[in-house]
């Protein structure tokens, strides 16, 4: 997948602009056994899709840790999946 921070504050370059950031907005697990991962707004369905057992737990301690989840870099467009069609 990639090397992605997942943090409850984002990093100091994101408020200067030149680091761009995303929030981690939830998890779904699907039935074919992939951890979906929810980015921006929640409405929109725009999510990672993780297969690896140990990433998924990364993400799932990381939304666990409860209040915001800042991720960064944000992943490239290929990557974001959504629930709409395709």
């Amino acid at each position: 997948m990639g090397d992605y921070h997942l943090s409850g504050v984002p990093p100091l370059g994101a408020f200067a602009g030149v680091e761009p950031v995303t929030l981690l907005v939830g998890l779904e697990d699907a039935p074919d056994g992939v951890l979906k991962v929810y980015l921006g707004a929640r409405w929109k369905g725009l999510h990672l899709r993780v297969t690896d057992p140990e990433e998924q737990d990364t993400f799932r301690r990381a939304w666990g840790s409860g209040g915001h989840v800042w991720m960064w870099p944000i992943p490239p467009a290929e990557t974001i999946h959504s629930d709409g069609p395709e």
